[in-house]
């Protein structure tokens, strides 16, 4: 019997919303439509808010990416 995992992935548009998200329970961040500066700041941002949390997520770029 094949096995399949459920992962949860919720599209947003900044950090707050992704903090949001992670609290409750999120496995994907996808940020979307986002330009380059302000994708590096939210990065950061997640970065130094949950390292050493325990909490675990991966992040996905999605949608047109602006320089």
């Amino acid at each position: 019997m094949g096995r399949f995992s459920l992962r949860r992935i919720v599209e947003l548009r900044g950090e707050e919303e992704a903090t949001e998200i992670i609290v409750g329970g999120a496995d994907v961040v996808m940020l979307a439509n986002i330009e380059d500066s302000e994708l590096d700041s939210i990065m950061s941002g997640l970065r130094e808010h949950w390292m050493g949390e325990g909490k675990t997520f991966l992040v996905e770029e999605s949608g047109g990416m602006y320089d």
